[in-house]
């Protein structure tokens, strides 16, 4: 499910009236966007992929109705043919200019029988190389995880986003219509105002995401002096 950005419209009006649905639908995005990309917060599981002898290189899709777009791949797990899902081991990124330094331009094309290894081009991130090419094949065997942000011109976004961040992406919203200079409204100090709860979201949203919504202690322990 998803809510439409008209939803917003009781976090603007109050504090903006008038404001064109294109103004309001912009401002809104663009706060949402941010916040995806500052929280990694919006994960899911793509489509199970099914690997072939030789193949390498697998296109990522996200469904079209997510109106979203990837920003990084979160996880990859993969399971010979045939196994069960407790069987899933992860397969751990490598970089690829790495991968050239240390092993020369060859490994890109050895022989592996399952994949231990992925990289991804740094502009183009919606397809996963294995390093190497497989010499089995498996049937959904490949399970990739992905984080998103909402499309450009994406009109609705998650249910989760309007139920959890309603207030603090309408936070967003008014930050980046009071900087709107041809706007009647602009007021750069309401809109740093508006920026500083906004922010204070995503940073505890970025937590979140490493707590799992839980009270872990993220502090690290300094081991005794021996």
């Amino acid at each position: 499910m998803s809510k439409a950005f008209t939803l917003w419209y009781p976090e603007i009006e109050p504090d903006i009236s008038n404001v064109p649905f294109t103004g309001l639908r912009e401002a809104v995005r663009s706060a949402a966007i941010k916040f995806c990309e500052k929280t990694h917060l919006w994960k899911v599981d793509l489509a199970r992929i099914t690997t072939n002898i030789n193949d390498r290189d697998y296109s990522l899709t996200v469904d079209a109705s997510l109106q979203a777009e990837i920003i990084v791949i979160d996880d990859v797990q993969y399971k010979s043919d045939g196994e069960d899902d407790d069987q899933f081991r992860t397969v751990y990124p490598v970089s690829e200019v790495q991968q050239n330094r240390n092993s020369g331009g060859g490994w890109k094309y050895s022989d592996i029988e399952s994949p231990y290894n992925f990289y991804v081009d740094p502009v183009d991130k919606t397809t996963l190389y294995f390093v190497g090419n497989p010499t089995e094949s498996s049937t959904e065997g490949l399970l990739v995880t992905v984080i998103l942000k909402p499309l450009k011109t994406a009109t609705s976004l998650p249910d989760f986003l309007y139920n959890e961040y309603r207030e603090e992406i309408g936070h967003g919203a008014l930050a980046n219509l009071y900087m709107k200079k041809n706007m009647p409204w602009f007021d750069p100090n309401m809109a740093a105002y508006h920026n500083v709860p906004f922010m204070a979201a995503c940073n505890n949203g970025k937590s979140r995401r490493i707590t799992g919504a839980t009270n872990m202690n993220l502090q690290v322990k300094m081991r005794p002096l021996a």
